[in-house]
């Protein structure tokens, strides 16, 4: 992720059909292009269970 402001970052992560899943599980904003640091803190904080 790159910092573009204070407030919002860019997403530079590449989409794959493993992030596509975990995006439908999870509901992560893992294909966000942009990004709050409220997005961010969710994604870093989130507990991840096993994919069924």
């Amino acid at each position: 992720m790159i910092q573009t402001n204070r407030l919002q970052y860019v997403n530079t992560g590449t989409r794959t059909p493993l992030i596509e899943e975990m995006c439908k599980y999870y509901s992560l904003p893992l294909n966000n292009y942009f990004l709050t640091k409220g997005q961010i803190k969710k994604v870093l904080g989130y507990r991840f269970t096993p994919l069924p």
